[in-house]
């Protein structure tokens, strides 16, 4: 691949990871300016990251879930779901990190499926999160399919 499709590729990725995490904001229902503050960003700044006019950066991202209290790697894996069919390679390689980097938090295992919605009041973060998380994997999906 050459280093022009290589930067193609990238900026493709962090447009989608960008117009994710703004659906993401959406979803949640929390301002622009709210989790500006709290970031302790200028105002308008939040804006300028989603339509890539600003580099957008980890710091942002986590920042960004930790306050609409969506677990990062969720986001990531709404994102980029898992491919079915990975080499063994690079499975190997993706058990080493987890060895090498285990996550700072108990983890669950694959293939557990949300229940349905429970109404809005009963809602706890973790069925906030779940939620926020069901509907930003179908934008993503309409994003994919439709152009949306």
């Amino acid at each position: 691949m050459t280093d022009r499709a290589e930067a193609a590729l990238t900026d493709g990725e962090v447009r989608r990871i960008a117009g994710a995490l703004k659906s993401a904001v959406r979803l949640s229902g929390f301002s622009h300016r709210r989790i500006e503050r709290e970031m302790g960003l200028c105002p308008g700044y939040l804006s300028r990251i989603f339509a890539c006019r600003v580099e957008l950066r980890i710091r942002h991202v986590l920042g960004v879930c930790r306050i609409i209290d969506l677990p990062v790697d969720s986001f990531f894996n709404a994102v980029f779901p898992r491919r079915q069919g990975a080499s063994p390679d690079a499975k190997r390689r993706e058990q080493s990190l987890q060895e090498l980097h285990p996550a700072p938090y108990p983890t669950r295992p694959q293939g557990l499926v949300a229940s349905p919605d429970p109404p809005a009041g009963a809602l706890g973060p973790s069925e906030k999160a779940a939620r926020l998380l069901r509907r930003l994997r179908q934008v993503l999906v309409d994003i994919e399919h439709n152009g949306v």
